[in-house]
């Protein structure tokens, strides 16, 4: 099963929104690894590829979706339940 860029932006967006996991642990735990440092090698040698642009320009809007998204409800989970959303955190990392 392959799961779209903007979704592993999300997933990806997610992790982040989480104190001690990386985003790209999530990107290589669905199989997206190679494809995300593939492009971001590209853009990083200025191979403008467009497949390259577009991959990563999906990812990141999904990213900045999750993160805007996540960020909040975070912070109020964490104020009005801090004791099992540190429980969550730890057993997560």
């Amino acid at each position: 099963m392959r799961i779209p860029p903007f979704a592993a932006g999300l997933l990806m967006g997610s992790a982040d929104a989480v104190p001690g996991i990386s985003g790209g642990t999530m990107i290589l735990a669905i199989g997206l690894y190679d494809r995300f440092i593939g492009a971001v090698a590209d853009v990083t040698r200025l191979r403008m590829r467009r497949d390259s642009l577009v991959f990563l320009g999906i990812v990141g809007l999904g990213l900045v979706a999750a993160v805007l998204s996540f960020s909040g409800l975070a912070v109020s989970l964490v104020s009005e339940h801090r004791w099992v959303m540190y429980s969550l955190f730890i057993g997560l990392t």
